[in-house]
């Protein structure tokens, strides 16, 4: 189930703007089956608004609920996105998330897990040692275009004004036998098409080991240094011309599936952990053919549904999304 929403907002101020959109995102999630609000709240000196959501497992499919935490900057507008599997609600604190990279090092459990904590209070996430690797939207202004994606094991949700961004939500499917259970959560957020992809809260290769705190994470292009690298790419041919059926695939787009695979970065070619290979769930697809969009927010027909793209234009960029809008 896709619920889909699009909208262009000018408010009095960036903070304003943000608070819309950030209540937006909560409402929209809450209208899901598979979302649910656990709390909101905003510690004494009003400095950071906190929602905090679950999704549940009962309708994702996944085999336990997870939590993402959203943090806004009330003064400023900025707003921080991140997601764990442990919530507490009386103590406001959460475990089992992608920890920021710092070089330090963690005892990751056997679900390859980080076992940090952090406690939502008065500060929002500043990026240090054991705090989460939170992606973070800047409004940059009063007014932006914006368009929001909600599904069964997470959101997409896409910006287009002084800054143009999305960040996202959303499960692999595993295409190997692993010990973690959980397929892999991973958060993204990019910025005129580069940047890090976010991070993921188990890593199959980091179980049982004392691994640095990327291993948490996911990069959008191989950079090297980092023992469990992860590296995001297009799962068969990602060549195809979207607006052109495939004669040969049943009169379907050639465009293809976005998946994850983990390995040791300085020697790919030696798998000493082992491949991780998985995909990403059917919502999102990727093609490297220019994309015939010139206004953003502009959506063409693939598969009976309309799909968008949060980069109008971009011929570098061939990420696309299903509304799930009947065509």
């Amino acid at each position: 189930m896709l619920l889909y929403s699009t909208g262009n907002n000018t408010e009095a101020s960036a903070s304003a703007l943000a608070q819309l959109l950030a209540n937006r995102l909560r409402d929209d999630l809450i209208l899901h089956p598979a979302w649910e609000l656990v709390e909101e709240f905003t510690p004494g000196g009003g400095a950071v608004n906190w929602v905090v959501m679950r999704n549940l497992a009962v309708v994702s499919g996944l085999t336990q609920d997870f939590y993402l935490v959203i943090g806004r900057n009330v003064s400023t507008g900025a707003t921080q996105y991140f997601i764990c599997e442990e919530y507490n609600t009386t103590t406001k604190t959460c475990q089992y998330y992608p920890p920021y990279y710092s070089g330090s090092t963690f005892n990751f459990d056997s679900l390859g897990r980080c076992p940090s904590t952090f406690v939502l209070g008065t500060t929002a996430v500043v990026l240090t040692a054991t705090q989460p690797f939170a992606r973070q939207w800047n409004p940059g202004g009063a007014t932006t275009k914006w368009w929001l994606i909600v599904a069964d094991d997470g959101f997409t949700m896409a910006w287009n004004g002084p800054v143009n961004t999305f960040v996202q939500v959303a499960s692999y499917i595993p295409l190997a036998t692993l010990k973690s259970d959980l397929p892999i959560v991973m958060t993204q957020q990019t910025s005129g098409g580069s940047g890090p992809d976010g991070g993921i809260i188990r890593n199959p290769a980091a179980a049982n080991l004392v691994a640095p705190a990327n291993a948490g994470h996911g990069l959008s292009v191989y950079s090297g240094g980092s023992p469990f690298a992860i590296y995001s790419q297009a799962v068969g041919l990602s060549y195809g011309y979207p607006l052109q059926n495939d004669k040969l695939n049943d009169n379907k787009r050639l465009v293809s599936e976005v998946g994850i695979v983990i390995y040791v970065s300085n020697q790919p070619n030696i798998p000493i952990f082992g491949w991780f290979v998985g995909k990403h769930k059917s919502r999102f697809r990727v093609s490297q053919e220019f994309l015939p969009t010139s206004v953003w927010g502009d959506a063409f027909v693939m598969d009976g549904t309309l799909w968008v793209s949060y980069l109008p234009g971009a011929s570098t960029d061939g990420r696309l999304w299903n509304t799930g809008v009947a065509a």
